[in-house]
């Protein structure tokens, strides 16, 4: 049975929205980056965006819960090349990186 098209398009949108903000990011520093901005890129209206995220925060927390979430459950079912202590520093260090990428300009993304 298909999917029903109102499902298919609501994807469709946090999608747009996902893939427009993994790009902004990339480019902007993430304290830069306005929801305009994202809805521009995303080509979506602010309630759309808001009817599927709270803010620019709640999108973040979103688009690194897929990611954060293969690591937790490979940590949390052992099946792991590492030790819990192992993964709880790579996650620290990921973590890390990730709000420096987001705070501090890329110079290589700009050219």
């Amino acid at each position: 049975m298909p999917k029903d098209p109102v499902d298919r398009r609501i994807e469709r949108t946090r999608k747009a929205v996902l893939d427009a903000f993994f790009d902004l990011v990339q480019e902007v520093r993430y304290n830069d980056i306005t929801v305009a901005h994202i809805v521009a890129r995303a080509g979506v209206s602010r309630s759309a965006f808001f009817a599927r995220f709270a803010g620019k925060d709640a999108l973040l927390a979103t688009s690194i819960a897929g990611p954060f979430s293969v690591l937790a459950n490979t940590w949390l079912t052992g099946e792991s090349c590492c030790s819990s202590q192992d993964l709880a520093m790579a996650l620290r260090r990921v973590s890390v990186a990730a709000l420096d990428e987001m705070t501090v300009p890329n110079d290589n993304a700009r050219r």
